[in-house]
C-alpha cells in the first residue's frame, strides 16, 4: 500500500513501487483513482533508484506533496511508464546555439504514456486530514474517513 500525504508546499515525498519486469525509464505516472468518489488525479514522479532487472525489482520514485489529492481516503493507484516525446528535447535541435533566438522555456516536449507497470492501492491523508481520527495502534487498523 503507497501511503502519501497531501501539502501545499514544494515537500519531496520518496515512495518505492515493487515491478514484476524489468524498467529502464525515468518517469513513472501515477493515477489515483478515489474508491469513494471515483475521482481520478493523475500524478508524474521521477525515479530516483531502480533496481529492476528482468526478473522484476524495486524502484524509489519521488513526487511532490502538493499534487496529491486534497481529499482523505482509500485510492486505486496505477503505476505507467511515461516517456518525453516529440522534437523538443536538446538532443535533437537543429539550430545551432548561437543562431536561436527563442527563449527555451518556450517548448515543450510531449509526454506519451506508456504500459501498465503496477496496480496497487493508495491511502492519502489530504488538506481534510483530523488527526484526531488517528487510531492509536494505526498499524493494526484498517479505517476510512470521509469530510464532506
Amino acid at each position: 500500500m503507497i501511503q502519501l500525504q497531501y501539502a501545499s508546499g514544494s515537500e519531496i515525498q520518496n515512495k518505492t513501487v515493487y515491478l514484476n519486469t524489468q524498467y529502464t525509464g525515468s518517469l513513472l505516472r501515477l493515477y489515483l483513482t478515489s474508491s469513494f468518489s471515483g475521482e481520478v488525479t493523475p500524478i508524474d514522479a521521477t525515479i530516483i533508484s531502480n533496481k529492476t532487472s528482468k526478473y522484476g525489482g524495486w524502484v524509489l520514485y519521488e513526487i511532490e506533496s502538493k499534487y496529491v489529492p486534497t481529499n482523505s481516503g482509500q485510492y486505486d493507484a496505477n503505476i505507467y511508464e511515461l516517456e518525453i516525446s516529440g522534437s523538443d528535447i536538446w538532443i535533437d535541435a537543429t539550430s545551432t546555439w548561437t543562431n536561436e533566438t527563442s527563449d527555451w522555456i518556450n517548448y515543450s516536449a510531449g509526454q506519451e504514456v506508456g504500459e501498465l507497470l503496477e496496480s496497487d492501492r493508495a491511502l492519502v491523508s489530504g488538506s481534510d486530514y483530523d488527526p484526531v481520527y488517528k487510531h492509536q495502534f494505526e498499524e493494526e487498523s484498517n479505517f476510512t474517513v470521509y469530510n464532506g
